[in-house]
């Protein structure tokens, strides 16, 4: 089910500075990202990486995180069921440039997200071997819940981590 958040809300909320701000999401912002990294290859490993992203912003809600007009870093929620939903992103390669400002996005993501969407759990899933996306969600708020044994499609463990 596709839902939208306002974006008015996450860029006033958000308080747009050195030209962060919110689109919702469609597939074209995808193709703008560099995709590159050892992670995203490895979860995508034998699967088409655009296809999984764009089916995944069809079952819930998704937005382009932009910074000086190119899609820097894309949010969204897949929901399961009332008030429940798993939080998805992927980020492009400059993105590891400007730590706290993904984190700030990332964060009135999450909140606005919750909100808006009349979210009691949400979740994510992290690899247990990437350390700086376990920091990131940490950072996030999110608190470590279980851990997934051969979960990804290389077989590696992940956590499911929430919050509440």
């Amino acid at each position: 089910m596709k839902v939208t958040i306002p974006y008015e809300v996450l860029n006033e909320e958000m308080h747009p500075k050195r030209g962060v701000f919110y689109l919702p999401f469609v597939i074209d912002h995808f193709d703008q990202l560099d995709t590159t990294q050892p992670e995203l290859l490895a979860v995508a490993r034998g699967y088409d990486l655009r296809s999984m992203i764009y089916s995944q912003s069809m079952l819930g809600a998704a937005v382009t995180a932009f910074y000086r007009n190119k899609p820097i870093a894309i949010f969204g929620v897949v929901f399961f069921w009332g008030g429940v939903g798993e939080m998805w992103s992927i980020f492009d390669n400059q993105a590891r440039e400007h730590p706290a400002s993904m984190l700030r996005c990332g964060r009135s993501f999450v909140d606005i997200a919750t909100r808006y969407l009349n979210l009691h759990r949400l979740q994510i899933t992290v690899r247990t071997d990437d350390i700086r996306a376990i920091r990131y969600a940490k950072a996030l708020r999110f608190e470590t819940e279980a851990v997934l044994r051969m979960y990804g499609p290389d077989k590696v463990d992940y956590l499911l981590m929430t919050r509440y």
